[in-house]
């Protein structure tokens, strides 16, 4: 299935970012990352991390049921990006909208699921060793409860992992 304009990821080069400069940029699109893997309204491009030559993107996949989610993972190969892998939950549900923020650092990539167990939400850690990126741990507010939302947003340095909980 061709995906719509809006539903596919435009990778942009910016060429100068320093606020003196801005006048003298240019913005241009590099690449429009599609793996055709997806379906309509999974939302691809619902979140976004990269860092160096890898890049994960969200979507709202329905391979578990309903907005259960999953992440599709880009390297960058002779400049340009390809697909890896999609990643899902190890134990995904319906609506744990797995994939809404993501966080990377190295080889870490973490992944949060602000609906799984009813809304109190998740964050899957994957550990990337060479080309392969693997399930490491699976976390939880100690003290969670339905409708946190545990994992709304996330970032990482690569060794901590910042998680919010805004309903909490």
């Amino acid at each position: 299935m061709k995906p719509r304009p809006f539903s596919s990821i435009l990778l942009l080069a910016f060429l100068c970012l320093a606020p003196s400069l801005r006048a003298q940029c240019e913005v241009h699109q590099t690449q429009n990352v599609y793996d055709g893997m997806w379906e309509e309204n999974d939302s691809f491009g619902n979140a976004l991390a990269a860092d160096g030559n890898w890049m994960a993107v969200g979507t709202f996949s329905n391979e578990a049921g309903p907005n259960s989610g999953a992440v599709h993972v880009f390297r960058r190969v002779q400049g340009a990006w390809q697909f890896q892998t999609e990643l899902h939950a190890p134990d995904a549900f319906a609506h744990d909208n797995f994939g809404a923020a993501l966080a990377m650092k190295d080889d870490v990539l973490a992944i949060s699921a602000p609906g799984d167990a009813d809304g109190r939400g998740a964050v899957y850690v994957y550990r990337r060793s060479g080309d392969l990126w693997s399930f490491e741990q699976k976390l939880t507010a100690f003290d969670g409860l339905a409708g946190d939302l545990f994992g709304r947003a996330i970032d990482t340095d690569g060794t901590r992992i910042v998680i919010t909980a805004p309903a909490q």
